[in-house]
């Protein structure tokens, strides 16, 4: 664990960075925090494997890590914090477990290689500009407990087609699909998604 910097505060063990070189990485059980930054730029890092003890995957904790492909995230997370996977460019899928509650701020923006994300219906909260410039992901399917899609969310990208809005949404802001040349909102008949397409001059399909 000598790679590991492990600090313990108000009984929680935060892994607050690696400092090693390895390719794949498997994070010590009972950690229960990833901290802020603790990977960002690995340049080595390809593969991670989080333990059940996490809780939290904080800002920042694997952005740039630009050969990363392959992470597990155990279904203890509740929280993947801002930023957190940002500018991940080799990473091409990512499987958010049923038990995160919050996406935050650009927690995938900029991985333009992600094409496979699915969201699971747990989550209540994506933050603004959380897939900004995903210029390979096509489609997307946002989970019924969203009511608001904010600011620059899909800003650039460009081969995003298929996007389903459930009615739950009741808050688009204006610079949500900016760049976003090919999509086709999936929307709900009567709702404020269509309403809003409508107005902004999106292309949509109801269901």
């Amino acid at each position: 664990m000598s790679d590991f910097v492990i600090e313990e505060k108000d009984g929680e063990k935060i892994l607050e960075k690696y400092e090693g070189t390895a390719t794949e990485v498997v994070i010590p059980n009972g950690i229960s925090r990833i901290g802020i930054g603790a990977f960002s730029k690995c340049k080595f890092l390809k593969s991670v494997k989080i333990p059940s003890s996490v809780t939290i995957i904080d800002d920042c904790a694997f952005s740039m890590c630009s050969f990363l492909t392959s992470v597990e995230i155990p279904s203890s997370v509740t929280r993947i914090g801002d930023f957190a996977f940002d500018d991940c460019g080799s990473l091409t899928s990512l499987v958010i477990p049923n038990s995160v509650k919050e996406l935050g701020a650009g927690v995938v923006s900029l991985c333009e290689n992600l094409t496979s994300l699915v969201i699971p219906s747990s989550v209540t909260e994506i933050g603004l500009g959380a897939f900004s410039f995903c210029k390979s992901l096509t489609s997307l399917v946002i989970p019924s407990g969203i009511i608001e899609i904010y600011e620059s969310t899909f800003e650039g990208c460009e081969n995003l087609a298929s996007l389903v809005i459930p009615s739950s949404v009741t808050m688009i802001d204006s610079s949500a699909f900016i760049k976003c040349k090919n999509v086709v909102l999936k929307v709900e008949s009567g709702s404020y998604a269509e309403n809003y397409a409508k107005e902004n001059g999106i292309e949509y399909e109801t269901f």
